[in-house]
């Protein structure tokens, strides 16, 4: 099977043409730095499940409660990824991380006891 085509440079959209005349278009977005806009609930113990919202988590690599790795996380979006605290966790801010940078709440979350 022959094809024909490039996918480099800065462009967002690349064509590949197959043989027999078929093309495949793909369309690439910018990978964006992760940015927490709320998290809910704003308190909680250990263990208990934390809901990210904001923008640019679909490649999120990490989240972390102030210097603590959370373990249990989950992308479901790139505005919304559900966490749980993790067991070793203090009262600070959560940052998430991805190849595009680091985002933090702007408020700290409060762990309860």
């Amino acid at each position: 099977m022959g094809w024909d085509g490039a996918c480099a440079g800065l462009q967002r959209t690349c064509t590949v043409t197959l043989e027999q005349s078929r093309t495949v278009t793909a369309v690439f977005d910018k990978v964006r730095a992760p940015k927490i806009t709320s998290l809910s609930p704003g308190s909680g113990r250990r263990g208990s499940m934390v809901t990210l919202h904001g923008i640019g988590f679909l490649s999120a690599t990490k989240v972390k409660f102030g210097k603590v790795k959370a373990v249990e996380v989950a992308v479901m979006s790139d505005t919304e990824i559900r966490v749980v605290v993790p067991p070793k966790a203090k009262s600070s801010r959560i940052k998430v991380t991805g190849p595009a940078g680091t985002g933090k709440s702007a408020k700290k979350f409060k762990v309860t006891s």
